[in-house]
């Protein structure tokens, strides 16, 4: 699910290991299209298949029908503060308009810049991180760029779809699949643009949120997986 090499932590004997198990195994189960070719230089002969991440269905259709209180001009992240964060376009962001909060939910093991409408909101449990993003007014994945992050299928794309809420990406090939779900972003100009867009919208429909739950819940990916080892 991750390029684990590449975490600050990862040691040499995390690397070895890895290249140990690839040799053993039939078959490597991959999230994205970069891990699946990482696995491949490691061993070029094992069989990798790519099974992207997923969800909890329940999690998010209890609250199908809910009045849920959004806050105007509240864009959150919800998920690990990191040296990818890009505070730069996010400060840009709140730099272009004094309406605009942002509140970060999540570890975070870096400093947070200091601005009167950015907010470090801590860890929540999961349960609770469902609803924040339901109180959002759009829903932000600001990447920066490396070989860690092009290899990532996050998980938090697909719960912010769930939630019916614009969702605005750092754009890279591996999000290509959430196609209109989403919009995504290369510059601080744009975040900025698909924002301000994204404030004017009431989000998606209800009966395609629906079907994105459905199809991609953590049972589909467990058949998918089931299907090849059978």
């Amino acid at each position: 699910m991750d390029l684990n090499g590449l975490f600050n932590d990862a040691t040499v004997f995390d690397r070895e290991d890895e290249r140990k198990l690839v040799e053993i195994v039939d078959v490597v189960f991959c999230s994205s299209l970069a891990i699946s070719e990482h696995i491949k230089g490691l061993q070029n002969l094992v069989v990798t298949k790519i099974v992207p991440n997923a969800l909890h269905p329940a999690s998010f259709e209890r609250f199908f029908g809910r009045e849920l209180s959004v806050q105007p001009g509240l864009v959150g992240y919800v998920g690990a503060i990191s040296s990818w964060f890009d505070f730069d376009s996010v400060l840009a962001l709140l730099d272009s308009n004094p309406n605009i909060t942002v509140r970060l939910w999540g570890p975070c093991d870096v400093e947070v810049p200091q601005h009167e409408r950015l907010h470090k909101m801590g860890v929540v449990p999961h349960e609770q991180a469902i609803e924040v993003m339901h109180n959002c007014a759009v829903l932000l994945l600001p990447f920066v760029l490396n070989d860690l992050i092009l290899a990532v299928d996050p998980v938090k794309v697909y719960e912010y779809v769930s939630t019916g809420r614009p969702v605005i990406v750092r754009d890279y090939p591996q999000l290509l699949h959430f196609g209109s779900h989403v919009r995504r972003y290369e510059t601080a100009a744009e975040l900025v643009s698909r924002v301000e867009d994204a404030l004017e919208e009431k989000g998606q429909n209800q009966t395609l949120i629906s079907d994105f739950i459905r199809e991609n819940s953590w049972e589909e990916r467990a058949l998918l997986m089931k299907r090849v080892m059978s």
